[in-house]
């Protein structure tokens, strides 16, 4: 079950019925907040598959944009081996205002008014991104141990096998003469 973590300040109006429509798919497990500090917190104590965070959020000392930069820089930092896709999500500001924003933070973007069915799609698009990624990166990091080292081995073992043969025909033919 893919981790889901959003935060909107707009609790009845936004947060609470995208919840529901979320929970009614049953392939999410979703954790939901108003504060920028319990999404930081969930965050670092959680594996988070797709983290949504609404632009604007209203009387917090963050926006959005501003954990996702927490997030990239700790990702950064920390020199994670894994990436959090985020959507950011707005029902004030255009795509085409928050354009730079989205580029620079590798960010995915849902208008509210697209609705429930259009998000679910972009968490899907960003989980089988996150897999593909994480499998990508599980085979760059590995190719040293699972396609190298053993051609070293069969190299090597190719090697001591010829140097080994070659002595024991000089040794015998020695011996017999």
């Amino acid at each position: 079950m893919n981790k889901i973590l959003i935060i909107d300040d707009e609790k009845e109006l936004f947060l609470e019925p995208t919840v529901r429509a979320l929970e009614s798919v049953g392939k999410y497990k979703i954790y939901a907040v108003t504060k920028s500090e319990e999404a930081l917190q969930i965050i670092k104590k959680r594996k988070i598959d797709v983290f949504i965070a609404d632009y604007l959020l209203k009387g917090d000392t963050l926006n959005g944009d501003d954990i996702i930069r927490i997030i990239r820089n700790d990702e950064k930092k920390h020199n994670y081996k894994t990436f959090l896709p985020c959507i950011l999500i707005t029902g004030t500001e255009g795509k085409k205002n928050l354009q730079p924003k989205l580029l620079d933070l590798k960010m995915n973007f849902h208008d509210k008014i697209d609705g429930p069915a259009a998000l679910i799609d972009k968490i899907d698009e960003c989980v089988k991104e996150k897999k593909a990624k994480k499998k990508k990166k599980f085979f760059s990091d590995n190719k040293k141990r699972y396609i190298i080292y053993p051609l070293l081995v069969v190299i090597i073992g190719g090697i001591f096998t010829a140097l080994f043969t070659f002595y024991l025909r000089n040794h015998w033919e020695n011996k017999i003469e």
